[in-house]
């Protein structure tokens, strides 16, 4: 279960005293009907929707009404993490990965599909996180790799791949202007 909890801004220090706990106080349930237990959860930038991750699909919840807008089907394997990615030029989309080792980029006011990778890793996808000011995203793997890619195009262009047991060894694409991190010299130890 996902509940949804309004939490008003703080005015002043005297505020930040906290009730006793009240169990009949809980927040309002979102939806029961998930496939699975969730494992990742987050609200858009506008506050209209919530992605849920839940088994191999992502629900979008209206926050206001409670129920769902959406269910983005496609993964074969569970989700375990999903952003928000906006543009003026693509719109709202939503970007899901997961144990199936790919990613996929939802065109939600279109509500289709937009991208759907190849398997682009030998491990699971654990984390995402989106730039806004560069339009790109980061997918970080099971066992330490940073894999960064375009979002400012329809095609996703791969940028950099960084494993951070080996952070002075990157993978570039020809498109990456310059390196992301390089590693101290020996005389800098």
């Amino acid at each position: 279960v996902v509940r949804r909890w309004d939490v008003a801004p703080v005015q002043d220090e005297q505020e930040l005293r906290f009730p006793p706990f009240d169990r009949s106080q809980n927040g309002a349930a979102i939806t029961q009907d998930l496939d699975g237990e969730p494992e990742a959860v987050v609200l858009a930038p506008d506050e209209h929707l919530v992605a849920i991750a839940a088994g191999c699909v992502v629900v979008l919840i209206e926050v206001a009404r409670g129920r769902v807008a959406m269910r983005l089907e496609g993964h074969t394997a569970r989700v375990n993490a999903v952003c928000f990615c906006n543009s003026e030029d693509l719109g709202m989309r939503l970007l899901s990965a997961g144990d199936d080792r790919t990613f996929k980029v939802w065109g939600l006011s279109q509500r289709v599909l937009l991208y759907q990778s190849s398997i682009i890793s030998p491990w699971p996808f654990l984390s995402v996180a989106y730039d806004a000011s560069l339009d790109r995203v980061a997918l970080g793997t099971a066992k330490g790799e940073v894999r960064l890619y375009d979002c400012g195009s329809t095609t996703f262009d791969p940028l950099y791949c960084i494993n951070l047991k080996k952070p002075d060894r990157i993978t570039r694409t020809p498109q990456s202007p310059c390196l992301l991190y390089t590693s101290p010299s020996p005389r800098d130890s």
